[in-house]
């Protein structure tokens, strides 16, 4: 009987580590992608910011009068007050990780770069 207590208790230990790594690897992996994502928007070059600035102003977009929500990276956009609108083709070219973000323009001319999934801003440009 204790050799088989004993058995009972080492394969109960190997499967709780066996979940830590598991659940060690997920939250890893889940991170790195965060990260990932995060860096690909926010890793942009004065120069590239510059450059999209711009474009962005070239484009003529009416800008959005009434903001009542913060204005600042990781603050999602409230859907139903600011009309978003695709990035250009040409702003893609320069940063591709851009691809599936959108856009809407400030009364002061900053520009809000947000993540169209989430509605959440990434980067802002003055």
């Amino acid at each position: 009987q204790a050799q088989d207590k004993a058995k009972t208790q080492t394969e109960q230990q190997t499967q709780g580590e066996a979940d830590a790594t598991t659940e060690q690897q997920t939250q890893g992996t889940t991170q790195s992608q965060d990260e990932t994502e995060t860096g690909a928007i926010s890793n942009v070059t004065v120069e590239q910011k510059t450059e999209i600035t711009q474009i962005l102003k070239e484009e003529k977009v009416e800008p959005v009068a009434e903001v009542d929500f913060d204005i600042s990276v990781g603050v999602e956009v409230p859907r139903q007050k600011v009309e978003l609108r695709p990035l250009p083709r040409r702003i893609i070219e320069i940063v591709p990780a851009y691809e599936e973000y959108h856009y809407f323009v400030l009364a002061d001319g900053r520009i809000v770069i947000v993540d169209p999934d989430t509605f959440k801003i990434v980067l802002i440009l003055a």
